[in-house]
């Protein structure tokens, strides 16, 4: 069994700055997708909560 690290991080836009932040996420993590993960490589997922 690989070894395996989880990190969990919780994130906060400034106010007025929540749909900037999301794009940004949104879009590193296409540019991740885009270049496929490799062995090693962290794989990112990303959640934005609709009540925040």
């Amino acid at each position: 069994m690989a070894d395996v690290l989880t990190v969990v991080a919780k994130i906060r836009a400034a106010k007025g700055k929540g749909d900037a932040l999301a794009a940004l996420l949104r879009d590193q993590g296409e540019r991740r997708e885009k270049e496929g993960l490799t062995e090693g490589a962290a794989e990112v997922e990303i959640y934005r909560s609709i009540t925040d």
